[in-house]
Formats: C-alpha cells, sequence, structure tokens
C-alpha cells in the first residue's frame, strides 16, 4: 500500500541510516512509505552489484537501463505496486553483475558487426532471461525474511513470452543508435548512450 504517510523528520531519520544514491532511496520513500525495512537489503544488492550510481528519471524507453556504472529506472515504474517497482530495480541490477562477470565491451558485442541481429538477438534473450530469474530470487529472498507479504503473486518477467523479432528490433535500434555516437570506450559509450535514453525535462 502506498498511501501510508511518512513523515519529513521520520524521512530524515530513515535517510541518515544510507550511505550512498540518497535521492534514490527518497523517492523510493516518498513513494513506498512501507518499504523502509527493506532499504538495507536494496541497499547491499546495489552495493553487490559494484553500480556506481542509480537513479530514478524519466527515460524514452522501457522500464529501465543498466549502463557501465549506471542504472536508470523510469518515473513510470514508480506507479507500480512495491513488488514490481523493486523486480524492475532487480532485474537491473542483475545486468550490473554480468558486467562484472563477462565486461561490459563484450556484452556490447552483441550490437558489434561481427554478430549477426539475429544470433545477438539469441543472446540478449538469454541475457534478459537470467536477469529476470535473478530479480524473482531475489523477491523470494525478500518474502522468506517477512519483508513482503507472502500472498503477493511474485513477478517472472515478461521475456519468456517476448518474441524474437521484438528483441531484433531492440538489436537494430541500438546498433543504429551507437553506429551515429562518437566515443572512445565502453564508459563513454555507456554516458552518450544515457544521454540519448533520457528524457530532457
Amino acid at each position: 500500500m502506498k498511501n501510508i504517510l511518512i513523515t519529513e523528520s521520520q524521512l530524515e531519520s530513515l535517510m541518515s541510516n544510507i550511505s550512498s544514491n540518497k535521492d534514490f532511496f527518497r523517492k523510493v520513500l516518498e513513494t513506498y512509505p512501507n518499504s523502509k525495512n527493506i532499504l538495507p537489503f536494496i541497499e547491499k544488492v546495489i552495493s553487490d552489484s559494484g553500480v556506481g550510481n542509480i537513479t530514478i528519471e524519466p527515460l524514452k524507453y522501457g522500464s529501465g537501463v543498466s549502463l557501465p556504472n549506471r542504472v536508470a529506472i523510469s518515473t513510470n515504474v514508480l506507479s507500480f505496486p512495491l513488488h514490481i517497482f523493486l523486480f524492475t530495480i532487480f532485474h537491473e541490477l542483475a545486468h550490473q553483475l554480468q558486467f562484472k562477470k563477462y565486461g561490459y565491451d563484450k556484452m556490447m558485442e552483441l550490437y558489434n558487426d561481427d554478430i549477426s541481429v539475429e544470433d545477438a538477438a539469441d543472446l540478449m534473450y538469454g541475457i534478459e532471461i537470467v536477469a529476470d530469474e535473478y530479480a524473482t530470487r531475489k523477491l523470494r529472498e525478500l518474502v522468506k525474511l517477512k519483508l513482503l507479504p507472502n500472498n503477493i503473486v511474485l513477478p517472472t518477467g515478461l521475456y519468456k513470452k517476448t518474441p524474437k523479432q521484438t528483441f531484433i528490433k531492440i538489436v537494430e535500434m541500438v546498433k543504429e543508435m551507437i553506429q551515429g555516437l562518437d566515443y572512445k570506450n565502453s564508459e563513454e559509450l555507456g554516458e552518450k548512450l544515457y544521454n540519448a535514453l533520457k528524457t530532457q525535462v
């Protein structure tokens, strides 16, 4: 339930225990006051992922994006129930773990000319399924810890039912975006992609 009110002093008290990404956690608490007991869990997952910056802001496409040292969650996701919002965060953080495991340059090979669009779509499908599974596991941990009610229907993601043609279109779109960008390394590419994806307000 998102209609529980939280006072400014309660918010400040809760925020004093947060060591990083304070703007992100402030928005989470303001939107989901009943998430206060979940904050340490979220903060640990963020820390384990190695991401340097996580924000909530308007995006042109999708519910979130994971780039080198950055995760951006769309403001649209704030209208979702808490467990769906958390699923979105955990899904994007799973991509950060994939970057750590395989390297961002390796992940970006999906969009270069060394691999066919069809093969890149198949690889992207696998990457997204793993991220969905990770997000669902994190929600199960929260239920087990009694930080989420055990009667909620846990999301498992939409990617298993997403047709291959959708992935092909995504690969083609990103390839087109990258071809129009001038960059020297994956960090610079990530920042340019982020600027292309966010909505200017």
